[in-house]
């Protein structure tokens, strides 16, 4: 019978590790250069969340017609700085609306940058603030752009213009570029009332309460026989114009008089006017009706009308009438109260002066 065979041990295929060994290992780690540190990494550092660019971008893709932000980038290394236009498409307009944004410098954050990454994420932050500014998206933010946007925060708590901090910058510009317009529109309305004014027109200078009342006012166009048989009626009819017993003592408007003789009336009909009314608007009435027209101011005449416009007829006494009226007028008397006078006497002409 043969002998049971021996176990022979287990060969070890790896080698022991000498002290020699590790050596060279902990070496050659060493000696293996580390990769390197990309921009993003070198300037968000442990940021995991969100970048400025990124909630840019979505708050942008969420807004309906809105076009991709475009960062155009100015300077160079070590003096990067970026702006950023947004633009929309609107069927309204012919063509896309476009906003640009430039950002401030604040005490935490300079407008100049090392590298066109940086202030392209500034620029973010700050369109983001001036669109979101009612938000508090800056929790998202990272540390340093968060800080950015606190400062931020504090100038626009002393900036008071309604065009800036909006969701809607489109909208925002529209409204303005209008009310400047409309500004635009009624700086020239007001030089042009005041050439006017000059002129003679002195209902221009009225505050816009009393204008609009005036220009509201009823006017009747009728010809100039008959408007002045009218003011004849009223004339000769109207025999009470607002005098009643106490009216001396009360002492009617003290305002009436600065006030009427600044609307253009001579100072002598004011007072004769005062002295049959009691307040401005019956003194008013006073003073269009009895006033001869070559006296009146500007704005109480008819726009279209003119004292000195001929009118042609040919009836023979109404041309004498006429002609009668105009030589007396250029002695200085009034055309109106001429053409009654004349009317009344023209076989009397001598003594027409006497009697105006």
């Amino acid at each position: 019978m043969g002998g049971k065979a021996k176990k022979t041990a287990p060969v070890d295929s790896k080698p022991k590790k000498t002290a020699q060994d590790d050596t060279k290992a902990k070496k050659g780690a060493q000696d293996t250069p580390k990769p390197a540190e990309t921009p993003a990494q070198a300037l968000f550092g442990k940021w995991t969340g969100k970048t400025p660019v990124t909630l840019l971008n979505e708050f942008v893709q969420k807004n309906t017609g809105w076009h991709k932000p475009e960062y155009l980038m100015h300077g160079g290394p070590n003096s990067y700085n970026c702006t950023i236009r947004l633009s929309k498409s609107d069927k309204k307009q012919p063509a896309p609306i476009s906003v640009h944004f430039k950002p401030e410098a604040t005490d935490s954050t300079l407008l100049k940058h090392k590298t066109s990454l940086e202030a392209r994420h500034v620029a973010a932050t700050f369109v983001l603030h001036r669109l979101r500014s009612d938000t508090n998206l800056h929790r998202m933010l990272p540390p340093m752009h968060r800080e950015y946007w606190l400062d931020l925060e504090k100038l626009r708590q002393v900036n008071t213009s309604e065009w800036v901090y909006v969701a809607d910058p489109f909208a925002a510009k529209i409204a303005r570029e209008k009310h400047f317009e409309e500004r635009a529109v009624k700086q020239a309305k007001r030089r042009e009332q005041a050439v006017r004014a000059e002129a003679g027109h002195k209902e221009e200078l009225l505050p816009p309460a009393q204008r609009r009342r005036w220009e509201e006012m009823a006017e009747i166009g009728m010809s100039e026989r008959h408007r002045e048989t009218v003011e004849a009626v009223v004339r000769t009819w109207t025999t009470n114009w607002g005098v009643t017993d106490n009216s001396s003592e009360t002492g009617g408007d003290p305002g009436a008089r600065q006030a009427l003789i600044k609307q253009g009336f001579r100072e002598v009909h004011v007072d004769e006017a005062l002295g049959h009314t009691t307040t401005r608007e019956q003194a008013l009435d006073w003073l269009c009706v009895h006033v001869p027209e070559d006296d009146l101011p500007q704005q109480v005449m008819q726009r279209a009308y003119r004292a000195s416009a001929t009118v042609v007829t040919s009836d023979e006494r109404a041309l004498s009438v006429q002609l009668a009226a105009k030589r007396l007028a250029r002695a200085g008397f009034p055309t109106s109260k001429c053409k009654i006078m004349v009317g009344q006497k023209l076989d009397e002409q001598p003594d027409m002066p006497d009697a105006l």
